[in-house]
């Protein structure tokens, strides 16, 4: 049987990445792909390959370059967009990517910009999944000729139409459109180790069935969440937004250079002084030779992270973004950095030309690398976004006197956090598993910091629990709490 898998109805966005190196993740099979004067432009399906982490869609460019310069490569989905910008050498195959999640009703348009002018445009649109994911250019039709798109009425019987699938995707809602023999072939061919993303918050009793199965190793993958009726979400901050919560960049080298740049002009004035002595024109060359390197290590400085984090109460996952600030060496070579992040995040957004920038996973670790050559020592700001699984033990309720009530639910004792109520911030101390808090009039408008209060965002939408970590659960993402991070849980006002 020729290599089929489908996906009906809309998948919903629950994780969007900004950029990604594909060389961290995991592919199964080749992705489809479409040709415009050697410019290829390719999309398929990627996850960093353990169990419900998530899923993505990357879409990449590739084409020989003709000519050297800076090129940018954009994703439009309707509501934003995201650009990438790198410098292309001349005679040298070219590879950019972006990550993206489908929305509802909407086909991304992929934009790349040659060295030149040139510009090459595709509007793209998940049709059929198999290893890769088919494209639908301009509405003309699926591209690829190892990838046929078909509905629920066209998938197998038995489990020998799956032997030559190596995953398959689908809309949970398509699972009750589906016979019960095709529901008996794929149920066998999940317990037969295949992988299943089951996308979307349609046909939950099915889904549940589905996700129940065990084999020698199957995988199934959630895509869970559809945006509720009526949602009224705030943006997330962007990265402007989060800069006053960085800290200030210091160096600790500089006294060092200092010292070594004194004593390089005092020695350049006494060679000066003596042109007839050697030892001040030695000393010279030996102090101007030991600066260089000192100087170019001083351009560094520590990474400065700033992240936050929102979700509503009862969520298991949080909408997320990141600012990292970073002062790149001013040589070619490449600065690894490392971040507690889930694996498989993607590269960030931002940098300036002629920046390097790459992302690889090690395991549970995920470290960046930034290099390149700039004309001054600057400051580098990228930007992440994204969903990510969250398991906060800070719980609130109402008493009888409908005053609130902290409750600690974890295994440790609780950072200190705030509590958002009638427009009032109170500080939360620090409390033991198990330990309940209710606020008085000596812990309130207690800020954290007060650029915090421009994040918070939440007058007139109901109370708010804000805590200074972002508690990522280690087995889905990866990635420990990030202390230097906030997640804001929002309440409804009844809290009855």
């Amino acid at each position: 049987m020729s290599r089929v898998a489908a996906i009906t109805g809309t998948i919903s966005p629950v994780l969007l990445a900004a950029l990604l190196s594909s060389a961290a993740l995991a592919h199964n099979g080749p992705p489809a792909a479409i040709s415009d004067d050697g410019v290829d432009i390719a999309i398929r399906m990627a996850w960093d390959g353990r169990y419900r982490t998530g899923h993505f869609t990357e879409v990449a460019a590739s084409w020989l370059a003709t000519q050297g310069g800076e090129f940018s490569f954009a994703l439009d989905d309707g509501e934003s967009t995201v650009t990438r910008h790198a410098v292309a050498r001349k005679h040298q195959p070219q590879h950019v990517a972006l990550a993206f999640m489908p929305a509802p009703g909407r086909a991304p348009t992929a934009r790349l910009t040659l060295p030149g002018g040139r510009v090459v445009e595709r509007v793209l649109d998940v049709h059929a999944v198999n290893g890769g994911i088919g494209i639908v250019v301009d509405a003309a039709g699926p591209i690829g000729s190892d990838e046929v798109a078909a509905s629920s009425d066209t998938l197998p019987i038995t489990r020998q139409g799956y032997d030559s699938v190596g995953q398959i995707m689908i809309d949970t809602a398509a699972l009750t459109r589906m016979s019960q023999p095709q529901l008996n072939a794929l149920e066998a061919y999940l317990a037969d180790c295949g992988t299943i993303v089951l996308a979307g918050a349609g046909g939950k009793g099915l889904r549940d069935s589905m996700a129940s199965i065990t084999g020698c190793g199957g995988r199934t993958l959630y895509l869970d969440g559809e945006a509720r009726p009526g949602d009224q979400r705030l943006p997330l901050p962007g990265g402007q937004q989060l800069r006053p919560l960085l800290p200030d960049v210091e160096s600790h080298r500089v006294s060092a250079l200092s010292v070594a740049f004194v004593a390089f002009f005092v020695t350049l004035l006494l060679a000066a002084a003596a042109p007839r002595r050697r030892w001040p024109l030695v000393a010279v060359v030996l102090l101007g030779t030991a600066g260089v390197p000192m100087a170019a290590r001083t351009t560094g400085a520590p990474t400065a992270i700033a992240s936050w984090a929102e979700k509503d109460a009862g969520d298991r996952s949080a909408r997320f973004s990141m600012r990292i600030r970073k002062l790149p060496v001013l040589t070619d070579s490449m600065d690894d950095i490392e971040l507690p992040l889930p694996v498989g995040v993607g590269l960030p957004r931002g940098g300036p030309a002629g920046l390097q920038v790459e992302v690889g996973a090690d395991g549970m670790a995920q470290t960046l690398r930034v290099g390149g050559r700039t004309p001054r020592p600057i400051t580098v700001d990228f930007d992440f976004t994204g969903t990510f699984p969250v398991s906060p033990t800070l719980q609130l309720a109402q008493n009888a006197t409908a005053q609130p009530v902290i409750r600690h639910a974890g295994q440790q004792d609780s950072p200190p956090s705030w509590l958002v109520w009638d427009d009032r911030i109170h500080a939360i101390p620090s409390l033991h598993p198990g330990a309940t808090w209710t606020p008085d009039p000596a812990s309130t408008d207690v800020l954290p910091d007060g650029a915090l209060r421009s994040l918070l965002r939440t007058r007139n939408t109901g109370p708010a629990l804000l805590i200074p970590t972002l508690p990522l659960d280690p087995a889905q993402t990866g990635a420990g709490s990030l202390t230097n991070g906030w997640l804001l849980v929002r309440y409804p006002e009844d809290l009855s």
